[in-house]
């Protein structure tokens, strides 16, 4: 009744708009809206009759499942038989077997139309198959039959977030919490869906909820930590990492956002035999650092002249010019490294290799020695501004950090290392721009998750 009505209000609005419109302009375009309006009116309440139609065979069938007496029921072939493929279904159904399961569900309804445990299970098989439309009709039907089932809004909502329709599956998703607030995959669920729909706070709430009711909850946790994250709060992230290991020491994937998260907090660089994490950071504009990596005895040698009253300093001068001739080439290293590098290259290995031996200064020595043979050299900046970072000069390695982005804009690891940076310089809005910017481009470059979640070290 009211939806005939509003259909027949429409239309009449629609030709009360006429007289708006001059005859001779605009009557023809008036006309194929009105006739638009009527042809979505109609479908409209085509649909609505179809509702209907379900609605009434469902209420007919519930007075008479009233009328007759439940004994008299429960000895119903009728009954039996549905009972026997629906037993059938949940045997196939635990096997895998989905479209069997599917056929023995459909002659259960066939008897006993009004099981809403054969709908939501034939739902559940719908959607292991893949048949996202079918999955929701049974769900739908289920959830007529039942509004109470907080298992039919939980798999409605699993089918909603697979499609994509992200708003739909947070609505059933609330609706299940609401029913069954205790159910810890109900809530990660949600926690999942406000994470990839950027809601990061309600996220956590849902984890440490989901916490609360279970403490040795592996998925809680990591779920927990992940959201901590991305959310910034990695001390928190870490503690959760930590108790995540100890309760499921094999769990890869907890190891090695613990390990990121520690990289993070303390930027410092990894085992001296793997330089390639050391160099991710990034390169950036600016130059910090001087060219010549040790300017102290030229200015020994300059003052030579200059007082020449006695001997003595003369002598002196001419001993700083004996050992003079040094300061343009790398400070030589007690260590391994052959002699002097002279290709660019050469020189950014160098400097990795004294990063990741802690020899800081000789590493940003090493490495402006590399950007002044080859200024585009983009890892060398970002490896320079690594060790800047690490000797916190900090507005040196901001420097160098942008100078990479400036030479490679999809540098995903140069965004991550100034957003440290900028963090830790009080910069909180521009450290925040750089970890988003970082974390939509490790997505892409990694096609993971976010953030730390898929970091790429390359």
């Amino acid at each position: 009744m009211s939806p005939r009505f509003t259909g027949l209000a429409l239309v009449s609005a629609c030709l009360s708009l006429s007289p708006l419109y001059p005859q001779e302009t605009g009557a023809q375009d008036l006309s194929a809206t009105i006739r638009v309006v009527q042809e979505n009116i109609r479908q409209l309440q085509a649909q609505i009759k179809q509702l209907d139609g379900i609605l009434k065979d469902l209420a007919v069938q519930a007075k008479k499942l009233e009328k007759a007496p439940h004994s008299e029921r429960l000895k119903g072939p009728d009954f039996q038989q549905a009972r026997r493929f629906y037993e059938e279904g949940l045997r196939s159904e635990a096997d895998g077997l989905y479209d069997f399961a599917v056929q023995a569900y459909t002659v259960a309804l066939s008897s006993d139309p009004n099981s809403d445990a054969a709908y939501q299970h034939r739902g559940y098989c719908h959607y292991r198959l893949g048949n996202t439309d079918r999955a929701i009709s049974d769900l739908t039907r289920a959830l007529l039959l039942q509004p109470n089932n907080s298992r039919a809004y939980e798999l409605r909502a699993k089918v909603f977030a697979d499609s994509g329709q992200h708003t739909l599956a947070l609505g059933d998703l609330y609706q299940a919490i609401w029913r069954n607030p205790a159910n810890t995959e109900t809530l990660l669920l949600r926690a999942r869906i406000e994470r990839e729909t950027g809601n990061l706070r309600q996220s956590l709430n849902d984890c440490r909820q989901a916490l609360e009711l279970d403490r040795k909850s592996v998925d809680a946790l990591l779920c927990s930590a992940e959201a901590n994250i991305l959310i910034g709060n990695l001390d928190q992230a870490a503690t959760d990492l930590r108790e995540t290991i100890r309760l499921k020491p094999d769990l890869e994937r907890a190891s090695t956002l613990l390990a990121e998260v520690r990289r993070t907090l303390e930027p410092q660089v990894p085992a001296p035999n793997s330089p390639e994490p050391t160099v991710a950071p990034l390169p950036v504009p600016a130059e910090p650092a001087p060219a010549a990596p040790t300017p102290q005895p030229a200015p020994a040698v300059e003052a030579v002249p200059a007082p020449p009253i006695t001997p003595v300093p003369v002598s002196n001068a001419m001993r700083s010019q004996e050992i003079a001739p040094k300061p343009q080439e790398p400070p030589a290293s007690n260590s391994d490294p052959p002699p002097q590098p002279k290709t660019a290259r050469e020189y950014e290995q160098q400097g990795r290799q004294f990063a990741a031996e802690g020899r800081l200064k000789e590493s940003v020595e090493a490495l402006s020695q590399a950007i002044q043979r080859n200024p585009k050299l983009t890892k060398a900046y970002n490896a320079r501004g690594y060790s800047y970072l690490r000797m916190r000069a900090y507005t040196q390695a901001i420097a160098d950090f942008t100078k990479a982005i400036e030479l490679n804009p999809e540098y995903a690891n140069a965004y991550q290392n100034r957003s440290i940076a900028r963090r830790l310089t009080g910069d909180a809005a521009g450290s925040q721009a750089d970890k988003e910017r970082f974390e939509r481009l490790a997505a892409q470059q990694s096609g993971g998750a976010n953030g730390l979640l898929s970091r790429n070290t390359r």
